[in-house]
């Protein structure tokens, strides 16, 4: 199996090193055994996996739960957050608190970093000298607050960030307490109900993400720094126009919960694992553009049962479909290996374990699907081309081991 969920600003030592970390103690939980190898030119990691089908199963949750790193930029002026004038400008006290207090209450690491934009790296005008502290507008010098770790602490991190660069400007902030389930659908189709709100309150209002929980370490989930979290909408403008827009959500949460349904629908667990992990931009605005919330089994948990919950049982159907055409982007293919006659008398034929793994490697390696031998049964899952091209591959490499096996 592949997991590509690593941030390329790491060093390749920093990254085999956490994910050693990581294959030793899946192997020591789980009691399988785990190899790993660079792949597609050392932006992902391919995992080979061997054991008890539970014990595999569980282990490889557990590899694609834990990507490494995400990151997040956010553009922002350095007169906000910076003492100036200053050739080398410090952050202010107080946002280094503040950056500090979000960095330990999200598990997210924060820095400070010069913009590609920024005026400091710009030649300046004709006949003024660099040295003379020529700095031009000092609404384009910008520097970005760069986020880093584990998904859902980004995003926490991200939403803090943005509430914190509000406060600066002197607005008032305030957070409410909603059912996660209801976000999505008290914003409406495309956001359209939060937008009014918004609009009408003259307030900024950020939403948790809506697929949190998923992807990252139990340990984040389980955490009192980042508990209770979920349900946590934030709030920033003028202090009327924010109780204002409190009490229009806690309403609107009111009403909608009386009328939400919900549906069950079963899909292939691997289908499931590969959409939260590779498509979850794809399933926030399907999300968004129907007003409903999709809740996932945990990753690798082979539940194959989603649930969506909305208030009209067309927008239910309209993520229903929308979710199906997602899945079928992603395919499933098998290869049997049968014996030319059989006799109930002979025990079944079997394969060399060393030949197997190390055909299934080479498989997985050179078009990125993912490979499954059981009973002699060689399960391939990825997208068309992937799945596609590990069949033929299968085909031409004319399977040397099965023919010296059977010889």
């Amino acid at each position: 199996l592949n997991n590509s969920g690593l941030a390329s600003d790491e060093s390749p030592a920093e990254n085999a090193e956490q994910i050693s970390k990581l294959s030793m103690k899946a192997m020591s939980l789980h009691g399988c055994h785990i190899s790993f190898f660079p792949a597609d030119q050392g932006r992902s990691w391919n995992f080979h996996v061997t054991g008890a089908y539970q014990q595999v199963m569980v282990a490889q949750g557990m590899i694609l739960k834990c990507p490494v790193q995400h990151r997040a930029a956010i553009k922002v002026t350095r007169s906000e957050i910076l003492d100036s004038p200053s050739s080398k400008p410090a952050l202010k006290p107080d946002v280094r608190r503040r950056l500090d207090d979000i960095a330990f209450q999200t598990m997210a690491h924060i820095a400070v970093v010069n913009s590609p934009l920024s005026l400091s790296n710009r030649t300046p005008p004709d006949g003024i000298s660099s040295s003379a502290g020529w700095s031009g507008l000092e609404t384009e010098r910008i520097c970005e607050l760069v986020v880093t770790g584990p998904g859902d602490s980004v995003d926490l991190a991200r939403v803090r960030l943005l509430v914190m660069l509000d406060e600066l400007s002197g607005l008032h902030s305030e957070m409410c307490e909603i059912d996660y389930k209801l976000h999505t659908i008290i914003a409406g189709r495309k956001r359209s109900m939060l937008q009014s709100i918004q609009e009408e309150t003259a307030t900024n209002i950020y939403l948790p993400s809506a697929l949190q929980g998923l992807v990252g370490p139990d340990i984040l989930a389980s955490s009192n720094r980042v508990s209770k979290t979920n349900g946590v909408i934030w709030i920033t403008g003028e202090f009327f126009n924010v109780q204002r827009a409190r009490d229009m959500l806690y309403q609107l949460s009111v009403n909608k919960g009386k009328s939400i349904i919900s549906r069950d629908t079963a899909i292939l667990p691997r289908k499931l694992d590969w959409m939260v992990t590779d498509r979850p931009d794809d399933l926030k605005t399907i999300m968004n553009d129907n007003a409903t919330f999709i809740q996932f089994p945990p990753l690798g948990s082979s539940t194959s049962l989603i649930t969506v919950y909305g208030d009209h049982r067309v927008n239910i159907q309209r993520t229903i479909r929308s979710i199906m055409q997602l899945a079928c982007h992603h395919y499933v293919g098998s290869f049997w290996l049968l014996p030319v006659q059989f006799n109930a008398l002979l025990p079944p034929a079997t394969l060399n374990a060393s030949q197997v793994a190390n055909l299934i490697k080479q498989i997985s390696l050179s078009t990125g699907a993912e490979v499954v031998f059981k009973s002699m049964c060689f399960e391939l899952h990825g997208l068309e081309h992937e799945v596609h091209a590990a069949v033929i591959m299968a085909v031409i490499m004319e399977l040397e081991l099965i023919k010296v096996t059977y010889s």
